[in-house]
């Protein structure tokens, strides 16, 4: 019986000591996060987006679409299948690349986000921020934390190529 990635990053998982868990928290989660977007096959839709929030419940219930998970939308693009394989391809090795040694950073100012949608229904919200090298995905359960090593180049190539603005800070710490 072959084992599949998920059960394997499981057994693997529960041989590691307690005092190994903070550590192996992080790079469980941009697995399990990478594992669901190779095994996506979701349309995708990418946003730029302002790194700032709303900051007012009344602007979000007034006008919804401008907002993306609370941050102001610069410009949206229904992407090809294969500008989305593409950038899921780019997030996913990424997040595997992504070593404890690489450092983490604080700012989280998202300028991209991705949606992912299946038969008309949002399958996953990617929030991405390659200047500090971290994204939020929000899918079915608890949102996940992810940290990336690369990817900003492939975003702004293709955010271009479908009639984005481009940010002003595109590039991960980390290339």
């Amino acid at each position: 019986m072959e084992m599949s990635r998920r059960q394997l990053l499981l057994l693997s998982l529960s041989a590691v000591p307690a005092c190994a868990k903070g550590v192996l928290d992080w790079q469980r989660e941009n697995l399990l996060i990478a594992d669901r977007l190779d095994r996506s096959r979701a349309s995708g839709r990418l946003y730029v987006v302002k790194p700032e929030t709303a900051t007012s419940e009344a602007q979000l219930r007034t006008h919804p679409n401008r907002y993306f998970h609370r941050h102001p939308i610069r410009g949206q693009a229904a992407l090809a299948n294969r500008d989305t394989d593409t950038l899921l391809t780019a997030l996913a090795r990424s997040l595997r690349r992504y070593s404890s040694s690489d450092g983490v950073f604080e700012c989280f100012d998202p300028r991209h986000a991705l949606r992912l949608e299946r038969n008309g229904l949002v399958e996953a919200d990617l929030l991405i921020c390659f200047e500090c090298a971290q994204l939020y995905y929000y899918g079915k359960g608890r949102p996940m934390h992810g940290y990336l090593r690369g990817g900003g180049d492939t975003f702004e190539q293709v955010a271009r190529a479908n009639g984005l603005p481009g940010t002003t800070k595109g590039n991960t710490l980390l290339e």
